[in-house]
């Protein structure tokens, strides 16, 4: 590949969609259309950038400090299913407590607000 190639990955991404995000190993990129051109913001993988769609749901209500069984029920889970995502999604970020975990997706989503991802 040469440095004026975009890896194939993520040029396949760009033509089947705009107005999504890209999540590369290193990158995250989100490709908005502007008028007729496709404005990309790059910035940095962030270990957020890997939980999925319910992680990132129990993760943003347990930043909320909802309880366990609040979530559940938001969610249509049980309790117990709710404390394993947990356990999962701090041991995934590499946090101990539901602080660190709230800083974490504080910063995440401070720096996607910066970039103008959704």
């Amino acid at each position: 590949m040469s440095d004026r190639q975009l890896p194939l990955p993520f040029a396949e991404h760009l033509g089947r969609s705009s107005g999504d995000r890209y999540v590369g190993r290193r990158i995250v990129v989100t490709v908005r259309p502007v008028r007729d051109l496709l404005l990309l913001n790059a910035r940095q993988k962030m270990p957020v950038d890997e939980l999925s769609e319910r992680e990132l749901a129990v993760a943003r209500y347990i930043a909320q400090g909802s309880r366990y069984r609040e979530i559940a029920r938001r969610l249509g889970l049980s309790p117990a299913t709710v404390r394993n995502y947990t356990q999962a999604i701090h041991q995934r970020l590499g946090v101990r407590t539901n602080t660190e975990l709230s800083l974490q997706l504080q910063t995440t989503d401070d720096l996607r607000l910066a970039l103008g991802e959704h």
